[in-house]
């Protein structure tokens, strides 16, 4: 018998069509409530960390405060806004972390942030409405609307997070959203932990700019330049991370106008209009500093070019 006959099958492959295993060891139906705590206890940690309450105006008993799961009131747009989209980014991207076929880690995760939305939406909701607050608070028009901008944010940030679990294209696009957000989310964690005086809150906002180009130069390297028309999906993921400042800072100025004896709801179009005036001058280069947005772009393709020669010197 010949060593031909006797030596055991080789794996012709050598793995290399079945990649090992990764750390996706947690059954899929284990994320719907770890999505859920998610999505709340990160997305809205900054509301959290100041101690969920904010003040209303009682009908019996004057100026109260009240405690609740989200911020459920006209002046927190932009906290509502990047919370639910932030916690949503966030629990999409957990699915990473489970075995089982993608649509199956997909419907645990949206399935545990839909509970968990429609549970602290409840909770406040009816606690602003049985602490017998001022008719504009508790007016369900208001209330609706709020809870339809929870709903689409967080629909929204889950799509962007499970978007992640597609390959590196998708995994770089939501980086690309979390580098948006990210800044954002810490200046009101901030705020809401410890509080800042004018001084600090510059040199924090100076500190999540730095952070959020950090994060975007590893989202546009997660995304790659091989083949070369990845490249293409830079400018995109760029523009998107640009115009999140410019959308909280629209939220923030036309949160300061929902309120009560703002002649609501007959002036909602003309705050909506200002809003997008300040939206757009917001959007403007000379808005912002250029150099962390630059320095970004240039850090990615310095990191793509290091992994390139890598590469090429594995190769030889």
């Amino acid at each position: 018998m010949s060593v031909e006959q006797t030596a055991p099958p080789q794996n012709r492959d050598n793995g290399l069509d079945h990649p090992k295993r990764t750390a996706r060891q947690l059954p899929a139906l284990a994320l719907t409530p770890i999505a859920g705590v998610v999505w709340w206890l990160v997305g809205f940690l900054p509301w959290i960390a100041g101690g969920m309450g904010g003040p209303v105006d009682s009908l019996y008993s004057g100026q109260k405060v009240v405690h609740l799961a989200v911020p459920l009131f006209a002046g927190s747009l932009s906290l509502l806004a990047v919370g639910a989209g932030f916690g949503g980014i966030v629990a999409g991207l957990l699915a990473r972390a489970a075995k089982g076929r993608l649509r199956v880690r997909a419907a645990a995760v949206t399935a545990g942030v839909a509970v968990a939305v429609v549970l602290t939406l409840i909770q406040s909701r009816r606690t602003i409405e049985a602490g017998r607050t001022d008719l504009f608070a508790a007016d369900s028009r208001v209330l609706d609307g709020l809870c339809l901008l929870v709903v689409v944010a967080a629909a929204a940030g889950v799509a962007l997070g499970l978007l992640g679990n597609s390959g590196t294209l998708g995994l770089g696009v939501a980086a690309g959203a979390v580098a948006g957000l990210a800044p954002v989310w810490l200046i009101s964690l901030f705020n809401g932990a410890v509080g800042a005086d004018q001084g600090l809150f510059r040199l924090l906002a100076e500190t999540s700019q730095w952070t959020g180009a950090a994060l975007l130069a590893l989202a546009l390297f997660t995304i790659g330049h091989r083949p070369a028309s990845r490249v293409l999906a830079w400018p995109p993921v760029v523009v998107f991370v640009w115009l999140v400042g410019p959308t909280v800072t629209a939220l923030t100025y036309l949160e300061q106008l929902l309120r009560s004896g703002a002649g609501l709801p007959a002036s909602l179009p003309e705050h909506l209009s200002a809003a997008i005036q300040v939206w757009a001058e917001a959007s403007s280069p000379a808005a912002r500093p250029l150099i962390p947005w630059v320095s970004a772009v240039i850090g990615a393709v310095a990191l793509s070019a290091w992994k390139g020669r890598k590469r090429s010197a594995v190769q030889k």
